[in-house]
């Protein structure tokens, strides 16, 4: 019976609310703002602009037929008005690609009105050169004489094009001409040539490469060129950069350093698609473990790009093998310039495989007490106690003739005595090695 009365009682209080709630709604002349649900809200995590591109991609209907050229470039110009920093979360480029692919096989006039959407579909073309590809550079050819001047400026591709047409009309006799008629010695002005060259031995089908004679004084020129600053990539193509990796002779010694450093400035200026379509990035990654454990006396690299490549490439776990190759990156990375130390990505993971290294270490070697002195955090503080004293003792442990073998031993002593004056109260110090 009380149960039931609590029920009823419990209905009652209902009502009434209900009632409460109908009657202020009223007073507000019956008009309710309910909260905005607006359907353009994109969930955390999702960049909004390359959404509508992908968006617009998704739109296009299939099979690609001529009709299809309006919405095809459409979603190209939303995808190339992006900024660099929005076009990476963009999801169906390579399904747009295709569909320009595919659009320009269907031919119809022009294919392409900008340098932007040229280069998408240079990049697309497979090697060695078959009838359909051949077929695509020449209307790829034509986009690009209908090009006005300023959008002629910004199409990247030209070597790769007139690489590939070479391979289209000449012929392994053409490129050995070519290759023959070039006087020396190599300067930065034969650059271009060779790229063509290059690419147009790529695009050549297996029985032609096989006529080609010139494949070694190929290489000897490219060899020469890697000496020199030419201000641009040695290639702009995955399968030019492949055949030079391809041609390296090894053991690694340090004369490869200058052609390995270029090939990897070159890998990292390509673009998404032909960066998927190099096929070397692990044999580059090993002659780069090879050339970390010379004696270079310079920079494995010069720019950020490139030492973020470098240390993507390190193979886990860290062990004490990795020494030469981080005390090179470490090295690289404190002679850039502000600018560039500000473009380096890997700056948290350099640091948290140096501390690995430092637990991988053989420090009953001269290299490893070496290291340790190398990987003490600076500035130096109190907390850098434990440290110094680790390699002070292993230092110690070491034989007289190994002692001798410690080059940064004096830096050690340094470290010494910033601690000491700290321990007197002496603020006042120098900031020296790691950042």
């Amino acid at each position: 019976m009380k149960r039931r009365r609590n029920h009823i009682i419990g209905l009652l209080i209902g009502l009434l609310c209900m009632g409460l709630l109908t009657a202020g709604l009223k007073s507000c002349d019956s008009k309710v703002t309910l909260p905005n649900f607006d359907s353009s809200i994109v969930t955390p995590g999702v960049n909004a602009n390359a959404k509508k591109v992908d968006d617009l991609i998704s739109a296009i209907k299939t099979p690609i037929t001529l009709e299809s050229a309006d919405a095809i470039s459409r979603a190209r110009a939303a995808y190339d008005s992006l900024s660099d920093a929005d076009k990476p979360f963009v999801t169906l480029l390579d399904k747009l690609k295709g569909f320009e692919l595919d659009l320009a096989k269907l031919g119809g006039g022009l294919i392409a009105g900008d340098a932007a959407t040229l280069d998408g579909l240079l990049s697309g073309i497979k090697l060695p050169l078959d009838a359909e590809g051949i077929d695509l550079l020449g209307k790829i050819r034509a986009a690009f004489d209908g090009l006005s001047d300023t959008e002629k400026a910004k199409f990247k591709g030209l070597d790769l094009l007139e690489g590939l047409e070479l391979s289209a009309n000449g012929g392994a006799a053409e490129l050995d001409n070519l290759l023959n008629g070039i006087q020396l010695p190599i300067t930065a002005e034969h650059s271009g040539l060779l790229r063509k060259i290059r690419s147009a031995y790529e695009g050549l089908p297996e029985a032609e490469k096989a006529k080609f004679k010139g494949l070694d004084k190929l290489k000897g020129f490219e060899f020469d060129l890697s000496k020199l600053d030419l201000g641009e990539p040695i290639a702009n193509n995955a399968a030019a950069l492949d055949g030079l990796l391809n041609n390296i002779e090894t053991p690694i010694t340090a004369d490869h350093f200058d052609l390995l450093s270029k090939i990897r400035s070159a890998f990292e200026s390509l673009s998404d698609a032909e960066k998927a379509k190099f096929k070397g990035l692990d044999k580059l990654k090993g002659f780069e473990w090879d050339l970390g454990k010379l004696d270079l006396g310079r920079p494995i690299a010069t720019d950020a790009a490139s030492l973020d490549g470098i240390l993507d490439g390190i193979k886990l776990p860290i062990t004490a093998e990795h020494s030469g190759l981080l005390r090179k990156i470490r090295e690289a990375y404190d002679s850039l310039s502000d600018a560039e130390k500000a473009k380096f990505k890997g700056l948290d993971k350099l640091k948290g495989y140096e501390s690995d290294l430092l637990e991988a270490l053989d420090t009953g070697t001269p290299e490893g007490v070496s290291d340790l002195i190398r990987l003490i955090p600076t500035p130096i503080t109190l907390d850098s106690e434990d440290a110094i004293n680790r390699a002070l003792s292993a230092y110690n442990a070491l034989s007289t003739a190994d002692k001798a073998n410690v080059t940064n031993y004096p830096l050690l002593q340094d470290y010494l005595t910033q601690l000491q004056k700290l321990k007197n109260g002496s603020a006042d110090l120098p900031k020296t090695g790691i950042d």
